[in-house]
């Protein structure tokens, strides 16, 4: 049993130890088997300075960034040419090369390589499966059940009737001639044909006399026909009839037609129903045809109109789709239409082909790169018309002094002794370089035929240093803490702390290490990679006015800036890194009305800068609004002095008293909101949360109410949507920065406030104008307002809802 080659204790065993296997493989214990040696199992087994890490058991070069797609990260997981990428299509629509256009693991590759990767009869074509000619001509067709070729595929004799002539029918594909119509008189249910004759239905013979028309119901003979005694006897009769203008004497009654010769040519007389239909392969329009002949061509049912009709590379001819070949270049993108012979072809001149390519019988073959010397240029200057290439001499003219052409290159040496000291004899020419150790000065030694910093052995760096991976490295001696000898060795590494069971340096063993280093932003031990960094959001100190530390995962750190993570406060803005309180970099980073002028809100000063909301053009007292005069606004209109928007002389806007909708102005509607007070019924804006053409356009207002249904879909001041009843007041919002006295000055609806945390207050600090409180955790603030202090006032560190200036405490308040 070639498994089992050794004999054991009187047993036939697989190998048990490497000494079982021959020199150079290693024994599989849990096979048995014995196998080639890895080439490495670490770093360090592998000696080739070109190829220093050990994968999967051989040696690889070091700029590989990864080896199969497991070695990359979620943002670039595929490994291409050993570096992480990222995909290049996630589904088939992301690949637009006609010849590339299915998405296979993240690639976009070719449809098919052969026509057994084609369904449904289709051939590989460039990469992609496609209906291929079947046939030409009906010789080419030899299967006997799809004689015909027809659009280049070969079918049936027959799919419907018409596909027959000389009166033909289709049976099973096949043009068969139809069966008799009749056997007996009774098959024959044409009143103008009642008489089998030979398998025909045909007429009686014409009456002469009335005593000749022995059928009771038809006693009378007119004109060779048996009738009933009333009703029509010609079409004279039916003149003025709805049934129509042909009289048929065998039933008396006035019917669209007769005979056949009372309808279209195309059409025959139903001896039914007496109307015209349309025979059978004949038609009047489009509509009259099968949808394998769909198109009405001089009341003939055919295949095509117009070559538009047709598939690619056929032409509407007679009514019938006929193969022509290609005819123009676009028709075989990216190939070449070739109209001698109308296939596609790769090429027609060289000119179709690309750079260094001829086109030798329509392909594209590689040429020569030169024929002379003026089509190279250097390193490589002349042409070896010989080989049809650029080369870097043909003669020594093209080469220095002392140099002389070989082969098509300019040499000097052919072995070191040749060259001058300190250089050596590579691809036959004198280069700085070494062969050995020896050749290098003292503290450097030989790789890849270059002198580099390093070593071999210990003893070849300074006292207190090993060599270790062709490195003189540091060798500490504190146990577990700060050693100097770590921080003069490591630079800028930042390596103090002397690890004792290896003798090395490292950033940190614990967190206590950190704060060595004197960096915030790196203020947890790695224990496993013993680096100094973050895990946890919780770890980091907050930066300046944003709303709490974050650790970047990315960078391994807390974050330093804004940019990299954490969120500013409302009322700041992240501006070159820092977030700034009033700051902004766009218009939309301010409140509703204000500009953002060098990174910093403000009010606006002129008309042009009020860009950022279209229906809001006009400065006005430093906020950018509607309007702020009659002659803003369109003609015909007139401008609210409080709410600073246009509107018709003769409707109200948002938060004005009214009866009906018709009091309104277009785009408002009447509403009675429900509040615990009572009720108010003011005109409001209508609007829809899921449509942005119908949000709402008064400052302050939101659209809709969770918690009050009479309030939903239409625009109510923001802090009039909140619980408290007397917030539900449209006519509320108003209040701000009306002047006071006291807080019972600035109401809201029909309530007084005494509460200061209520609905509204005085603020004396701010020249006696009423106010709106907050809470710093709630948005309760109107829309372009956030929770905030007054001037000279910052938040209460242990308040939500309170400002202080250090020395008494004051309301937070809504401010712009």
């Amino acid at each position: 049993d070639p498994a089992r080659p050794f004999c054991k204790n009187d047993q036939c065993t697989g190998c048990q130890s490497d000494n079982d296997c021959p020199a150079g493989q290693l024994c599989d214990a849990t096979t048995g088997k014995c196998g080639a040696k890895a080439e490495c199992t670490s770093d360090a087994d592998c000696k080739d300075p070109t190829k220093p890490l050990c994968k999967d058991g051989k040696c690889e070069a070091k700029g590989s960034e990864c080896f199969s797609d497991v070695d990359c990260p979620a943002d670039k997981p595929r490994c291409v040419d050993n570096k992480c990428t990222t995909p290049e299509c996630s589904s088939d629509a992301d690949c637009n090369d006609p010849t590339k256009s299915k998405c296979v693991g993240g690639v976009c590759q070719a449809e098919c390589e052969k026509d057994a990767d084609c369904t449904d009869g289709k051939s590989c074509v460039s990469g992609q499966c496609q209906v291929v000619s079947e046939c030409k001509t009906d010789a080419d067709c030899k299967d006997k059940d799809k004689p015909l070729c027809k659009n280049e595929q070969c079918v049936p004799e027959c799919q419907v009737d018409a596909d027959c002539a000389n009166g033909n029918i289709c049976i099973d594909n096949k043009c068969t001639p139809p069966p008799p119509e009749c056997t007996t008189n009774a098959d024959c249910q044409d009143p103008t044909k009642p008489i089998c004759q030979n398998g025909a239905c045909v007429a009686r013979p014409p009456c002469k006399t009335d005593a000749e028309c022995t059928d009771p119901a038809k006693p009378v003979c007119v004109n060779g026909i048996c009738g009933p005694k009333t009703g029509c006897k010609s079409d004279a009769d039916c003149t003025n009839d709805p049934g129509g203008l042909r009289c048929v004497v065998a039933t008396g009654q006035c019917h669209a037609c007769a005979t056949d010769a009372h309808c279209k040519a195309w059409q025959q007389c139903n001896t039914t129903s007496f109307t015209c239909t349309t025979r059978p392969g004949q038609c009047g329009v489009d509509k009259d045809c099968p949808q394998t002949l769909p198109y009405c061509e001089s009341n003939k049912c055919v295949s095509c109109r117009t070559d538009a009709n047709c598939r690619k590379f056929n032409a509407c001819k007679s009514g019938n789709c006929v193969y022509v070949g290609c005819r123009q270049d676009t028709e075989c993108a990216p190939q070449v239409c070739d109209k001698q012979s109308t296939q596609c072809v790769d090429c027609l001149t060289n000119a179709n082909c690309q750079t260094g390519e001829v086109c030798t019988n329509n392909k594209c073959v590689k040429g020569p790169s030169c024929t002379k010397d003026a089509d190279c240029a250097k390193p490589t200057p002349a042409c070896d018309t010989a080989a049809g290439k650029c080369v870097e001499c043909t003669n020594a003219t093209f080469c220095p002094a002392g140099y002389k052409c070989t082969g098509g290159k300019c040499v000097n040496c052919t072995q070191d002794s040749e060259c001058q000291s300190g250089q050596i004899c590579l691809s036959q020419k004198c280069t700085v370089g070494c062969r050995v150790d020896r050749d290098c000065a003292l503290g450097t030694i030989c790789k890849a035929n270059k002198c580099e910093k390093g070593c071999r052995v210990d003893a070849d760096c300074p006292s207190g240093n090993s060599c270790t991976n062709n490195q003189c490295v540091f060798q500490c001696t504190q146990n577990n803490r700060y050693d100097q000898g770590c921080r003069n060795s490591s630079g800028s590494a930042n390596k103090w702390i002397c690890e004792t069971s290896s003798k090395s340096c490292v950033q940190c063993l614990n967190n206590s290490h950190c704060g060595y280093y004197r960096d915030d932003s790196r203020p947890v031990c790695n224990t496993t990679t013993k680096t100094c960094g973050c895990t946890a959001n919780s770890q980091c100190d907050a930066l300046p006015n944003t709303t709490g530390g974050v650790c970047s995962k990315t960078l391994g750190r807390c974050a330093t800036s804004c940019a990299e993570g954490p969120t500013c406060i409302r009322g700041s803005a992240c501006v070159k890194g820092a977030c700034v309180v009033n700051g902004c970099n766009v218009d939309s980073d301010c409140a509703t009305g204000d500009v953002c002028v060098n990174n910093t809100c403000s009010e606006c000063k002129t008309n042009a800068q009020c860009t950022k909301d279209p229906t809001k053009k006009v400065c006005n007292a430093g906020t950018c609004v509607a309007c702020a005069k009659d002659s803003d606004c369109a003609t015909g209109f007139v401008c609210d002095p409080n709410q600073k928007v246009c509107y018709h002389p003769k409707a109200r806007t948002q938060c004005i008293t009214c009866a009906t909708d018709a009091d309104c102005a277009t785009g408002f509607t009447c509403v009675t909101a429900t509040m615990d007070n009572g009720t108010e019924k003011v005109c409001a804006q209508k609007c829809d949360p899921s449509n942005p053409a119908l949000r709402c356009l008064t400052p302050g207002t939101t659209c809709g109410s969770s918690s009050n249904p009479t309030l939903r879909n239409v625009c109510w001041p923001s802090y009039g949507i909140q619980s408290s009843s007397a917030r539900k007041s449209c006519k509320g919002w108003v209040s701000v920065g009306k002047k006071c006295t006291s807080s019972n000055d600035c109401k809201v609806g029909t309530r007084n406030l005494s509460a200061y945390y209520l609905d509204g207050f005085c603020s004396t600090i701010e020249g006696n104008e009423c106010r709106i409180p907050c809470d710093f955790r709630n948005n309760q603030c109107p829309t372009g307002w956030q929770c905030g202090c007054p001037p000279g006032y910052s938040k209460n560190s242990s308040s939500n809802y309170v400002c202080s200036n250090g020395r008494q405490n004051t309301p937070a308040r809504c401010v712009k």
